[in-house]
């Protein structure tokens, strides 16, 4: 458990008091990778080109943090965000989940959820249109170097062509999808580490006994498909882009994932894509976050979640 922000953490919130983008970008590693509503940025001119527009461009500033926790090179923090932007039915202190790797003292990867499903501001034209400065991975066969550590964004496999998973990802990696193929809760809980975390639908599960719990109701419980369509190993974490499908409760679903513009689950569509961010650890997972792919962002979580915490 940490109780101070990491030293790239505070300057990207000092940038952004100050509107210094390049104090902002310089707490960035190179190659790192940003996720924002569900949209990924790859590299510090990608990750400029966003924050231009809906950070900086927002005049977007951190208030207060909130639940902080610090594990090694994660960070999971709850930061209060404030700004120029449309506030319409959002909460006077507006939450967002910050996910955070740092490597060599450089933001290597961030992910930004809301809490409770509660996007910040509108999806404008202007923001969609953000999702074409999401630059793509480098075709297969070449690599990001990492700073200092020799690993850096290494993709397997192409877009939209299954790959085995047997083959190209860390056994850990492996027997996780398996449990969750296989309908097996007992085996997903005991895949993870006694304090790993799991993010699904903007809520966290601590602990293998409260994922086995969700992966009881939500995963294994829903007779649900996962086909492995791409994998990326980033700073140790792999990033995989998987297609969901099989029995699980579209309606529920639906009301998840309600988008406005490049839709990868509509009526009618078998399937809806996911990206899952997976830390391997020891031979075991120690985090795993799953986001919908959707070209902009979901808007609502589902009115009642499947999942009840034990009391």
């Amino acid at each position: 458990m940490g109780t101070s922000l990491p030293n790239p953490i505070k300057q990207i919130i000092q940038a952004s008091a100050e509107d210094d983008m390049a104090a902002f970008l310089a707490a960035w590693a190179p190659d790192a990778l940003l996720s924002d509503s569900h949209r990924k940025y790859w590299g510090r001119e990608a990750i400029r080109r966003w924050a231009s527009i809906e950070w900086m461009g927002d005049h977007v500033k951190v208030t207060e943090v909130r639940d902080l926790t610090v594990r090694g090179e994660n960070m999971l923090a709850h930061l209060v965000l404030d700004g120029i932007y449309d506030k319409e039915e959002l909460p006077a202190d507006y939450l967002g989940t910050f996910l955070v790797k740092i490597r060599d003292d450089r933001i290597a990867r961030l992910i930004i959820l809301p809490v409770g499903g509660r996007r910040l501001g509108k999806m404008t034209q202007t923001r969609m249109a953000s999702t074409c400065f999401s630059a793509p991975m480098p075709a297969s066969g070449r690599s990001h170097p990492a700073p200092g550590a020799g690993l850096g964004a290494s993709p397997i496999g192409s877009p939209g062509e299954p790959i085995n998973a047997e083959n190209v990802l860390p056994p850990e990696v492996g027997k996780l999808l398996a449990a969750m193929r296989g309908s097996d809760a007992a085996a997903v809980g005991k895949a993870f580490t006694e304090d790993a975390l799991v993010n699904d639908k903007h809520r966290n599960f601590w602990g293998p006994a409260a994922i086995e719990r969700w992966a009881t109701a939500e995963i294994t419980g829903r007779g649900l498909r996962i086909d492995l369509l791409e994998a990326v190993e980033h700073y140790g974490d792999w990033v995989l882009t998987a297609s969901f499908g099989g029995g699980f409760d579209r309606e529920l679903f639906d009301a998840f994932v309600a988008n406005s513009s490049l839709s990868t689950l509509q009526p009618g569509l078998p399937d809806a894509l996911h990206a899952l961010y997976v830390t391997p650890d020891a031979g075991r997972i120690s985090q795993l976050i799953v986001t919908p792919i959707d070209g902009c962002s979901p808007v609502i979580t589902d009115p009642s979640p499947l999942f009840v915490s034990a009391p």
